[in-house]
């Protein structure tokens, strides 16, 4: 039985965006950008973008986020507007701001890296780095446990099971592997949300047998989402957002099963249209970095 820390850690507060002036699909990284090539909306992708930037906002001037930042897309880095995936910025035992620079696995999105490093080498972050043969790819597949100095870590498709023990030493956190078996669900970010310490949305087909028995252990409430709204709605690529005991979502609109499920446990959902994103494998919670 996997057993829960009792020291309590905080969770980022502020948000980081990256404009999506040259987001578009020029080639295929994931099943859900086959037959996407340069099928984007702009001008749609642009106020989609620009309605979840607003919810994000409104949540911060109700106190739910202290800051909203957007960073300039940079042209040629079509999928820089993914924030979630470049880095993953925590804090140490004492306090202390650090983040963790990905290596992530296709070349066109290697050049995203360099521009959210300087970002957080702004934010005065002490850089950290793996060792340049081992595949991470950020939020995207780091989950960290609210409350706690305790991740879910993805592997199996943009993320390498090699590199969690460096990750362990890097943060001197708890990291607790989990093997994606689904290729619909690439990322750790799309077939799971973490409701709290207790609670976790999920899609068993994503995970391995010995992975999902390990977060029945973890967890008190694992609840399925269906796996077509996971796997076509991006159900679980929500964004959860936690003010003293009330929670809010962002999600991807259309998934009613999923939204049902969110009210019976007293969450407020807030759905918007991200169809564009999705069309190249991302929804609300790719499009974001939670930081300190």
């Amino acid at each position: 039985m996997l057993t829960k820390p009792s020291i309590l850690s905080p969770d980022a507060h502020k948000v980081l965006l990256c404009h999506p002036q040259w987001f578009e699909v020029i080639d295929e990284k994931n099943v859900h950008m086959q037959g996407q090539k340069g099928n984007i909306d702009k001008a749609k992708a642009l106020l989609q973008w620009e309605k979840l930037v607003f919810e994000y906002k409104k949540v911060s001037v109700e106190g739910g986020l202290s800051q909203v930042c957007i960073l300039p897309g940079v042209e040629g880095l079509e999928d820089m507007v993914f924030a979630a995936n470049q880095t993953f910025p925590f804090l140490d035992h004492s306090g202390q701001k650090k983040v963790i620079i990905s290596n992530m696995k296709h070349p066109n999105r290697q050049k995203e890296v360099a521009h959210y490093e300087q970002f957080f080498e702004n934010e005065e972050y002490e850089i950290m780095h793996l060792p340049k043969e081992l595949l991470f790819e950020g939020m995207g597949d780091l989950l960290k446990i609210p409350g706690q100095y305790r991740c879910l870590c993805g592997h199996g498709f943009r993320t390498a099971f090699q590199t969690i023990k460096h990750l362990e030493l890097l943060t001197d956190y708890e990291i607790i592997p989990l093997e994606l078996v689904n290729p619909n669900f690439y990322h750790l970010d799309t077939c799971i949300t973490i409701l709290d310490k207790d609670t976790v949305l999920y899609t068993p087909s994503a995970f391995s047998e010995e992975s999902n028995q390990k977060l029945k252990q973890l967890f008190t409430q694992c609840i399925e989402v269906p796996e077509k709204e996971a796997a076509h709605g991006f159900a679980l690529n929500m964004h959860v957002i936690t003010k003293e005991n009330k929670k809010t979502v962002i999600i991807q609109e259309g998934n009613t099963q999923t939204e049902t499920l969110l009210k019976q446990l007293n969450v407020s959902v807030v759905p918007i249209d991200t169809s564009e994103y999705i069309k190249s494998g991302g929804s609300v919670f790719c499009l974001k970095m939670m930081y300190y």
